[in-house]
């Protein structure tokens, strides 16, 4: 077929655009390793490079239309949102480069960078991670988020094991950040994928899992157009593929009992020809607990080297087993956790106050127990140049020189064998424990050991297997990041017991390390549910019965049926919220539909008990204040049990009932149910409710379960907007439906008062459940935080179409000693940023769309800020200028002008003050 010119190079071009995303697609799915031979690959990759230079030089340079921006990003650039030893800038897809990419943890306590590379915190690029998915900035590694607390320099995946006659290991890092041995796919085919949970409504809730979800997937096996590629540290060879594809899926809930948790589950499969013999896999944490001043700034970005933090005070351990929570102490009972874990030596703690900069402990666990012959192993180390320094546990039958000195596993061989020796280190305040003469340990230099107990950058690796892997098969892999906030509660411990003596057994008694290990207990629990036969087979776990004598006193499932079920118990959806600025306040409605109707996944009840509503001055749980409260009236059934152990006593009886439940079954009349004076708050235990026919085994008394403010609109100032709507019929008819499709019966509204105009304000409403305190679990509230609106108290458009007030501006004079920030006015949730970079004059009674300008008294233009608001956000009435010229230089002390010019021309004007 004859073409052209123009025509055959357009056509070339789509044909090697064709065969280039088909190309991609072997790699991705071949993975090179597994193409019939090096003369096939030599081949196929100089066709295509021929064939691309064909297209290159008969491709015309004339001007031609403008490419479509978002199709320039998606077809021919790589998005690089990471910058590493220099390292930057976007990577051309036509040379088939990794899509690396970078995001963000951010539901509960936990909020860390996640890499589509293996590696969870960015180590030497802090402070410049962005969510490749949003663009947003993504915390360092916080721990408990918004407390400006940091848990976490870097940590990734190890994975071993025996090829042939080679010991391979690929690593997400190590001590070298730079390096990286599991990259992912060329973009888009690298992308992680997020779901969630939250808004049933969104494309991210379909198959999610959690409330945040990312799916990621990376391999070992290119090399070739790996930029990061590495070698041996100490064989000073490149880099040897096991020829595995990781597939890591991770889930994080907001729930109290939840929100110390992140899971992971990682499904390693063999992708090569050959057998993997002996694999373990690893997770490696340098967890550094500190604060986010505790760096030096100055050293960031110039190496692949980690830079001094204040991290080099931390102390690590391991906890096998604990007491079990929620049983009877009597029968003693053990979980078994295998948990390691950091802390900061002493917490920084304030003898004034009592308080601690750092109170906070992070490990990590696996949840599933052991199905063969695997183990669990933790090795920790102190590196150091100084051979001396280089420190780490060594056993007398394993013993070891590393690279330097026993400490850090420099190398493939060195880093298998920590994985794969199958020891438990002692914990790092009982190095000086280890004496001459100890039947089991190598004996450190004392003065070494000593110096660690009080602290040291400790990083570790724990590790689970063997494992053994052929072709196409695979294993997964499931652990969880813990933490606890509240590790540390003595402010002196340390200095008495670890520094001005040495008693490690007494300094580990006065931590909250139960705390610490309830969490980890939490986690295997929501991972397989005890007492849930998931797969129906008649099987739901491993149980334990606690005996007194004859009297069976409990029975508790303390271990699943080994399917995962990925399921935390959670409160009720949060209902639909809409917040409406007023000239004096704010109008809160919401709906409860799905609140309301939705069952609990483990009781099967509909568990809704009420209504809250919080209004905040930031976004952080702590400073959201409850304004209203609306619960259902139900009442607790107390019943007593003479053959409770160790004494006779009231206990719970099943799940909170309504008033007339509680009539039907107690009320004394004739009919029962209609009881008039039937009050179950008449009884107590010194003065219980008596069956008379069963005087010793029917006795009973009652409690509000909650506060009962059930009366809308008069015990509490939340109302019906519907007040004499009727349940809705099924299928609803449309006069059942508010005019944005919602259900009437399901909505309700309430009015804030007496806010300050000049404030930005966070308001939510949230739903919760009446929980099951036999379980162990208090009542679920859906999250303060997550779906919050930002508003300020301004009248909204609709309410000011005919005519807007004068706009003004606060503060004026603006004053450098002002407090502003401490008054909250400005830097709320910018706690990281100095104070140059939060400064703020806000403009109120804006035009939703106008053009703002500032001028000097000789009519120069300092700043001009376009503002485009739609008129239905909150916020279309407001702005604020950072006090940065359009020079991007921050102004100077002097008089000012300001101009708002609408979109009819119309222009208001006026002067503020700066005083720097």
């Amino acid at each position: 077929m004859f073409l052209p010119a123009p025509a055959k190079c357009h056509m070339l071009s789509v044909l090697i655009w064709t065969d280039f995303v088909s190309t991609a697609r072997i790699v991705k799915v071949l993975h090179w390793g597994e193409l019939p031979g090096r003369i096939l690959r030599t081949g196929f990759l100089l066709l295509l490079f021929a064939v691309s230079a064909v297209a290159q030089s008969e491709t015309p340079q004339s001007a031609g239309p403008a490419r479509d921006s978002s199709r320039a990003q998606t077809d021919s650039v790589v998005p690089r949102v990471d910058t590493l030893g220099g390292r930057s800038g976007p990577l051309s897809a036509a040379a088939a480069a990794p899509g690396f990419c970078v995001v963000g943890h951010s539901i509960g306590k936990f909020a860390f960078p996640m890499s589509n590379f293996a590696r969870w915190g960015m180590g030497a690029i802090e402070g410049r991670s962005a969510d490749c998915l949003t663009g947003a900035r993504i915390p360092d590694g916080d721990y408990p988020r918004g407390m400006n607390a940091m848990f976490l320099n870097k940590g990734g995946i190890w994975i071993g094991g025996v090829v042939g006659i080679d010991t391979l290991v690929s690593t997400g890092t190590d001590m070298d950040v730079c390096d990286r041995e599991l990259i992912p796919d060329i973009w888009p085919f690298g992308k992680p994928v997020r779901r969630s949970s939250i808004d049933p409504f969104s494309p991210e809730y379909k198959d999610a899992v959690s409330e945040q979800d990312y799916i990621i997937t990376y391999t070992d096996t290119i090399s070739k157009d790996n930029p990061f590629a590495s070698s041996d540290a100490v064989d000073r060879k490149p880099h040897r593929p096991l020829n595995v594809r990781v597939t890591q899926k991770s889930y994080v809930w907001s729930y109290d009992y939840a929100d110390d948790l992140v899971f992971f589950t990682c499904r390693v499969e063999n992708i090569g020809r050959k057998a993997i013999k002996d694999m373990y896999f690893g997770v490696y944490m340098d967890i550094d607990i500190r604060r986010p001043s505790d760096i030096n700034l100055s050293q960031l970005g110039t190496g692949c080297g980690k830079p001094p933090t204040g991290g080099r005070d931390d102390l690590t351990g391991f906890v096998y087993s604990y007491p079990t929570p929620y049983t009877d102490p009597i029968c003693n009972f053990v979980d078994t956790v295998q948990l390691a874990y950091t802390y900061d030596h002493d917490g920084e703690g304030n003898t004034y106050t009592g308080l601690f900069n750092l109170p906070s402990a992070v490990g990590v666990r696996y949840l599933r127990p052991s199905t063969g012959g695997e183990s669990v192993s933790y090795n920790w180390w102190i590196p150091n140049s100084n051979a001396s320094y280089d420190f780490g546990p060594q056993t007398k039958e394993h013993y070891r020189v590393m690279s330097s000195g026993t400490g850090a596993p420099r190398g493939d061989r060195n880093k298998y064998f920590v994985m794969s020796n199958g020891e438990i280190d002692y914990d790092q305040i009982r190095a000086a424990s280890i004496k001459v003469g100890d039947p089991v340990w190598m004996p450190p230099n004392l003065d070494i050991a000593r110096q660690y107990t009080r602290g040291g950058d400790n990083q570790w690796v724990l590790a689970t297997g063997p494992y053994d892997v052929n072709p196409g098969e695979y294993v997964d892999i499931p652990f969880a990041l813990v933490g606890s906030d509240n590790f540390h509660v003595d402010v002196l411990n340390f200095f008495y017991n670890l520094n001005f003596r040495y008693l490690p057994n007494t300094y580990l008694k006065a931590t909250n390390l139960p705390d610490l290990v309830k969490n980890a207990a939490w986690a295997g629990r929501i991972y397989d549910n005890p007492g849930v036969d998931t797969d129906s087979d008649g099987y739901a776990g491993k149980f334990r019965i606690c005996y007194y004598d004859t009297n069976v006193v409990e029975t508790t499932y303390y271990e699943g049926d080994g399917v995962p079920d990925w399921h935390a118990a959670s409160p009720p959806p949060a209902p639909k919220v809409w917040v409406t600025p007023k000239l004096d306040g704010l109008h809160v409605r919401f709906n409860g539909k799905e609140s309301e109707t939705t069952r609990d996944f483990l009781s099967s009840v509909v568990d809704f008990e009420g209504y809250r509503v919080y209004v905040g001055r930031d976004s952080r749980a702590e400073s959201f204040s409850l304004v209203a409260s609306y619960d259902r009236e139900n009442y607790d059934i107390y019943r007593f049990n003479p053959r409770k152990k160790p004494k006779p006593d009231f206990e719970l009886d099943g799940f909170p009932v309504t008033l007339q439940e509680l009539k039907c079954r107690f009320g004394k009349r004739e009919d029962p149910c209609h009881d008039e004076y039937f009050n179950p708050l008449a009884y107590s235990a010194a003065s219980p409710w008596i069956n008379p026919w069963f005087p010793t085994d029917s006795i009973f008394y009652f409690t509000r379960h909650d506060y009962n403010a059930s009366v809308l609109g008069v015990q509490t100032p939340i109302r019906k907007r519907f007040p004499n709507e009727p349940p809705p019929s099924v299928p609803p008819t449309p006069d059942q439906l508010t005019d944005d499709g919602y259900l009437k019966y399901y909505e309700y509204e309430m009015d804030v008062t007496n806010l300050l105009p000049t404030l930005l304000y966070y308001v939510n409403v949230t739903a919760f459940d009446f929980g099951s305190p036999k379980a162990g679990l208090l009542p679920m509230e859906s999250s303060r935080q997550v779906g919050a609106k930002s508003l300020y108290v301004l009248a909204d458009s609709e309410q000011l179409k005919e005519e807007l007030p004068p706009v003004y501006i606060y503060p004026n004079p603006y004053r450098i000693n002002g407090g502003y920030r401490s008054g909250s006015y400005e830097g709320l949730g910018q706690s990281d940023l100095i104070a140059d970079r939060v400064r703020a004059i806000h403009f109120v009674n804006l035009p939703p769309t106008c053009t703002i300008r500032i001028l000097s008294l000789d009519g120069d233009l300092i700043r001009e800020i376009k503002h485009d608001v739609d008129p239905s956000d909150p916020k279309c009435h407001y702005d604020m200028w950072d006090l940065i010229s359009r020079n991007t230089q921050m102004v100077v002390s002097g008089l000012y002008y300001w101009t708002v010019e609408d979109t009819q021309g119309k222009v208001q004007i006026g002067k503020f003050v700066i005083l720097m």
